[in-house]
């Protein structure tokens, strides 16, 4: 519906607070960038020439459009020498999607839409490029819609899930306050109880951590063993992991420049697994404790 291949049968979309049926369709679509589960490259043409398409349709000069499709490749770690003149069929399931992605980025959209784009491929390649994207993304700053039906994929890769339940939305939030606090029993079965569980333990330390503000002056003594260390976006199982490990009450946060900006502690370990719901409280906090 977003880029009217299907038109609503009733309410409003808006992009930039303008109603959508206001542009025409063709322009509105050349606005949008579209990544399919079944990728969709055209054949005949080569990479360079599948990334460029839409910039083709808008009459940007061939030397441009190389241009652009090398500065593409090379974002992912693809070698332009090696790839910008083959064609789809010479590359595998999980390069042709990358290209899909990059021919979405070509022009420069101000929003992408992505309908499950990754669901036809194998679990590693699916795994590789789920990172990538997340990566991709931390570098184009792009508003990216993601359908799937997968609730592993949707927590790893969203900033915000809307579940949805008969056509209407049943919870529009974070992963982590949607795995922290079900909306109700139909969000909770969808999410599945060991999901909950098992997803709070592969969440980054940064959403647990204390804050702390530390004199630069002082940094230098408190960061002296590696081993007592993690960086904002390790795993709180990491935490658990090393606390157990080392038979510790806390252990501290840094940036990569080692730069300490947090804190976490064995208490709030628990206190963060307690939450999952009395089913599995016990496991959870059994885990650190133990």
């Amino acid at each position: 519906m977003v880029n009217r291949l299907v038109e609503p049968t009733s309410g409003t979309i808006e992009i930039d607070g303008k109603d959508y049926k206001s542009y025409h369709p063709v322009e509105l679509r050349r606005r949008l960038g579209y990544v399919i589960q079944q990728v969709g490259l055209i054949p005949h043409l080569t990479i360079a020439e599948n990334i460029t398409f839409v910039l083709k349709l808008k009459g940007v000069k061939e030397n441009e459009r190389r241009a652009r499709a090398e500065e593409l490749l090379k974002l992912i770690e693809m070698s332009p020498d090696v790839f910008m003149d083959r064609y789809p069929l010479e590359l595998s399931g999980g390069q042709q999607q990358r290209i899909g992605v990059l021919r979405a980025l070509a022009h420069d959209p101000d929003i992408i839409l992505m309908d499950e784009p990754f669901g036809a491929l194998d679990p590693i390649t699916r795994e590789q490029l789920q990172d990538e994207l997340k990566r991709l993304q931390r570098s184009v700053h792009k508003t990216i819609v993601f359908v799937t039906h997968d609730m592993d994929e949707a927590v790893r890769m969203a900033d915000r899930i809307v579940i949805m339940r008969n056509g209407d939305i049943v919870q529009a939030e974070s992963p982590e306050k949607i795995l922290r606090a079900p909306a109700d029993e139909f969000v909770a079965n969808f999410i599945g109880r060991q999901r909950l569980l098992r997803q709070k333990t592969e969440m980054p330390v940064r959403d647990i951590m204390s804050k702390v503000v530390v004199p630069i002056s002082a940094q230098s003594g408190m960061n002296q063993g590696l081993e007592l260390t993690v960086r904002p976006d390790s795993t709180v199982l990491t935490s658990i992991q090393l606390i157990l490990a080392h038979n510790l009450d806390s252990i501290q946060v840094a940036d990569s420049d080692g730069t300490i900006v947090g804190i976490v502690t064995r208490n709030s370990l628990v206190d963060f697994l307690d939450d999952v719901g009395s089913a599995d409280k016990e496991a959870g906090s059994a885990k650190v404790v133990s």
